[in-house]
């Protein structure tokens, strides 16, 4: 996954209906590429939620 199309699922990731392992995919290459500007706190914390939510 790019890192404009990784953004745009992980800015979106409590509300869009992609499916799990894309979201997934999309913190992944976020976390490996350091790619977190123009993310916001609001934005972690929602990918956070989501995280949280799905696997506990």
């Amino acid at each position: 996954m790019d890192l404009p199309e990784a953004k745009k699922v992980f800015k979106q990731i409590g509300s869009s209906d992609d499916d799990q392992e894309k979201k997934l995919v999309a913190i992944q290459t976020l976390l490996d590429r350091g790619g977190f500007s123009n993310v916001t706190k609001h934005d972690c914390i929602e990918a956070l939620r989501w995280l949280l939510e799905e696997y506990l």
